[in-house]
């Protein structure tokens, strides 16, 4: 929490702790998996930069296969137990 408090540039814990919080719960899944439609939002963004990104698949560059061995073996589910 005192790296969050730093970077958030306040002092006020409860603050610190609830925005901790908010993201934790509500904003980063706790099964992060990748979908195609947020991959695809990716391409399109480096593809303003670099045309060839809008010609890939965003299947192509979604690889969950460390992400399911987690899953499956029943790590994440004891990371919040």
């Amino acid at each position: 929490m005192a790296i969050s408090a730093k970077y958030m540039r306040t002092n006020d814990m409860e603050a610190v702790a609830a925005t901790w919080d908010y993201f934790a719960n509500k904003i980063v899944p706790k099964k992060p998996y990748p979908t195609a439609q947020g991959i695809k939002a990716l391409l399109d963004l480096a593809a303003k930069e670099r045309p060839e990104a809008a010609k890939v698949s965003p299947e192509r560059m979604m690889n969950v296969s460390l992400l399911k061995e987690l899953d499956d073996s029943g790590f994440i589910d004891r990371l919040y137990k």
